[in-house]
């Protein structure tokens, strides 16, 4: 099979914004952990506003580690040259509410330029 029948499967679980955004926000008490050079996953950081809080680290929830290397595990199987890449993490809250108000503005303005 070639990689546009993987990438469809993974697109259709994806979450979109709205479904995310409908989340409410509290913390589960789950320790953040960073995911360093020994993980079987790629590691990036993507965004330099992050640099401040993390340096070039990325932080997830401790639960999300075994799943991220069950899903390279999963996706080594199928594809022996891919690896996953893990480019953020935990967002500090600053950086996820000026997020959040680009997209609302974004969303205006295109509902603005439909009506």
């Amino acid at each position: 099979m070639n990689n546009d029948y993987y990438f469809k499967l993974l697109e259709e679980k994806f979450l979109t914004y709205k479904e995310l955004s409908s989340v409410a926000v509290s913390d589960n008490g789950e320790p953040m952990v960073r995911v360093g050079p020994e993980s079987s996953v790629r590691v990036r950081s993507i965004d330099e506003r992050m640099r401040m809080f993390t340096g070039s680290d990325i932080f997830v929830r401790q639960s999300l580690i075994q799943k991220l290397h069950t899903a390279q595990d999963s996706l080594s199987s199928m594809m022996k040259d891919c690896a996953l890449e893990v480019v953020y993490g935990h967002r500090h809250l600053t950086i996820q509410l000026e997020m959040f108000e680009a997209v609302n503005v974004l969303a205006a303005y295109q509902q603005r330029r439909l009506a």
